[in-house]
């Protein structure tokens, strides 16, 4: 038992006649600190005097309740306290020990509750809290669901930007809803924040570890962006959940490759052609490994076996005018890449691989014309509107490359082409702080970004 006893001087002036107060600090039942200030007073009504007695505060011990009583009413009126609580004390436990056994003798029907059916059962006041908070949370739910679906409609429109505030107010509804953490996963990457595409997939495997959708995304994130042995264990994690998926084993062969383990990245490679002899990608893996290892006969073979699966596959064509630039036949691979965009004129991938080979051969005037004529079609091309600002660099044109650039970030301000390319012309131009500008404002959100780090590192010792 634990009372406190708390009166100020207002209520000590009402009651007369005061004799005398103290305080005293009193330990707690098991003595270990002290509690509360016990504030003691004695009065000449014998009334009050018992009703005080009876609020008095006890201690583990009956030397310790003697000694509190003593203190608070004398010596006396002490003995008779103590010797008081004791008997409350017994006639309690008496009093228990007698409904125990009470109980026991009929068979403990004294303390069980009947419950009616639920059906039965009138909606107190719990049941109603807990239906406006089960209604609130299916409304919240639903218009999740629904932001969910707006966002889903703007991401198939490659409207990015806008697709993400649309996850982002699902998930203030719903943080737990999956596709809406998928969908901002995936907006983030296309928008180039892998910090915040990794935060999204992280919480969607939280919730269901088994998403190996979000799991092969988190796999290429670490891998795209420096952390090569965390994306390797992701990709483990995958293959060993979908052991006979050859995507998965297509990861971890990237993966390999990624760090020049390049015996690993065959192995992988192969494992997953066998898996699915006809998987095109798992052409392209082996096709790709040998390239790396400098063996181009065996990449053009598997190159070759890609296309007699699809003739119309572009990449593995991209692949076959790479194995022509390496061995020297740079008109041959001019004449693929050009098929490839009377095929498809607006593939980004054969336009930058001509841009790049055009760029080899010190034709800047074909190159920019290019980039030029596809860009004013796709302005969302951004990659290639970076490239073809750092072109006009390339061809001393520094007022048109900081304009192209400049227009790339009023569409897109956080593009890293384009802020990289100011970043390096300021730094040229010898203001190091506003070259640090550009090269911040892309690491705010992309720590890991190499080449943003390296000029920022110029930028201060150049400063």
């Amino acid at each position: 038992l634990f009372v406190r006893m708390v009166s100020g001087k207002a209520r000590a002036d009402q009651i007369k006649p005061p004799c005398y107060e103290t305080h005293y600090m009193v330990e707690d039942y098991a003595g270990s600190k002290s509690m509360t200030c016990l504030m003691a007073r004695r009065y000449a009504n014998p009334p009050l005097m018992k009703l005080l007695c009876s609020h008095l505060v006890l201690a583990p011990s009956a030397r310790g309740w003697s000694c509190n009583a003593n203190r608070a009413f004398g010596p006396v009126t002490g003995r008779y306290v103590a010797t008081g609580a004791l008997l409350l004390l017994v006639w309690c436990a008496v009093v228990a020990g007698l409904g125990f056994a009470a109980d026991r003798a009929s068979g403990g029907r004294l303390h069980r509750m009947v419950i009616p059916p639920r059906s039965q059962q009138r909606p107190g006041i719990a049941q109603g809290a807990r239906g406006s908070i089960s209604a609130k949370a299916a409304k919240a739910a639903a218009r999740a669901a629904e932001f969910a679906r707006r966002a889903d409609a703007l991401a198939s429109e490659k409207k990015f930007p806008a697709a993400r505030i649309e996850y982002q107010n699902a998930l203030q509804l719903d943080p737990g809803n999956i596709n809406a953490l998928l969908g901002l996963g995936q907006c983030a990457m296309q928008l180039t924040r892998p910090m915040e595409a990794r935060r999204a997939f992280e919480s969607a495997v939280g919730i269901d570890p088994s998403r190996l959708d979000a799991i092969t995304n988190l796999v290429k994130l670490a891998r795209d962006y420096g952390d090569v042995p965390l994306a390797i264990r992701h990709a483990q994690k995958a293959c060993e959940m979908s052991p006979k998926d050859p995507t998965c084993v297509i990861l971890l062969s990237s993966c390999f490759q990624v760090t020049e383990d390049y015996e690993a990245a065959a192995r992988e490679a192969q494992r997953a052609l066998n898996l699915d002899p006809s998987n095109l990608n798992a052409h392209l893996a082996v096709a790709l490994v040998e390239f790396s290892r400098r063996n181009f006969d065996e990449a053009e073979r598997s190159y070759k076996e890609a296309l007699a699966l699809s003739p119309n596959l572009a990449d593995a064509t991209l692949g076959l005018a790479a194995v022509c630039h390496a061995k020297g036949d740079k008109k041959g691979a001019v004449a693929l890449l050009k098929d490839i965009l009377e095929r498809q004129p607006d593939n980004l991938a054969a336009v930058s691989a001509l841009v790049d080979l055009y760029v080899t051969q010190g034709n800047l005037k074909d190159a920019i014309a290019l980039c030029q004529v596809v860009t004013e079609r796709h302005s969302d091309y951004y990659v290639l509107r970076s490239k073809l600002s750092a072109l006009h660099v390339m061809n001393g044109n520094i007022n048109q490359a900081y304009k192209t650039a400049a227009a790339i970030l009023r569409d897109k301000p956080d593009d890293v082409g384009a802020n990289l390319i100011l970043a390096e012309m300021f730094l040229q131009a010898g203001l190091p702080s506003r070259s640090m500008e550009y090269s911040r404002k892309v690491l705010d959100d992309r720590g890991g970004l190499i080449p943003a780090n390296k000029l920022l590192a110029r930028a201060f010792l150049e400063k």
